[in-house]
Formats: structure tokens, C-alpha cells, sequence
């Protein structure tokens, strides 16, 4: 995890090929939460979390977590085929959908369940 001094924490994930495949952001930012909760595409409700959806497809998802006083935990997700390939999403879902336990499981580790 790095800082970059723009005070976001962030931590980026590859597979065994080396390509990311996730990516984890966590920072307070008023503005950026407001825009969260005013431009997401829809909100999955998942085990207590709200997770706010950006991108919503079903080989990427970008998503994030409003916790109190405006911070945010961000994640993109961009699995490679063969995860996707496995996953054998429904038709109809995306990688959002398939991610929301996950998702869900890091708003509690955050404290942030309501």
C-alpha cells in the first residue's frame, strides 16, 4: 500500500499472470463522496453494505463504499477471461453482482455496516 500524498491509501492486485486485477482505494474526500452517491448507476444492497456502482459490466466493476465523515473505499475490479470464464455468470449479471459478498465483507471489516 502506498501514499502518494494526496492522502489516498491504495493497493493494487495481480493474478499469477501479473496483470492487475484489482485495485483498492481508501481516502475522505467530500466531493468525491457526493459524487458517489449523486452519478453511481445503481446501489446493490448487500449484508448491511450500500455499495455505490460506477462501472457495471460483466468483465469489470467499479464500485465504492460511503463510510462516515466522507470516506471512501474504492474497487475496481478488471478480472481476466479465465475468471471470468469460471465465474459463468448468469445472464444478466455483471462482475458487480458476483463481487457483492466480497465487497460487502470489506464494509464490516471497515465498520461501516449499518
Amino acid at each position: 500500500m502506498d501514499d502518494d500524498g494526496t492522502g489516498i491509501q491504495q493497493c493494487n492486485y495481480e493474478d499469477a499472470g501479473g496483470h492487475d486485477v484489482l485495485n483498492v482505494k481508501l481516502f475522505k474526500n467530500s466531493t468525491g463522496a457526493a459524487n458517489f452517491r449523486a452519478i453511481h448507476l445503481r446501489i446493490l444492497k448487500s449484508e448491511g453494505a450500500d455499495i455505490y456502482v460506477m462501472k457495471d459490466e460483466p468483465n469489470e466493476c467499479g464500485v465504492g463504499l460511503l463510510g462516515p465523515e466522507d470516506n471512501i473505499a474504492q474497487f475496481e475490479f478488471e478480472p481476466g477471461d479465465a475468471a471470468v470464464a469460471a465465474a459463468a455468470l448468469p445472464a444478466g449479471q455483471t462482475w458487480c453482482d458476483f463481487s457483492a459478498p466480497v465487497i460487502a465483507e470489506a464494509n464490516k471489516k471497515l465498520g461501516w455496516t449499518k
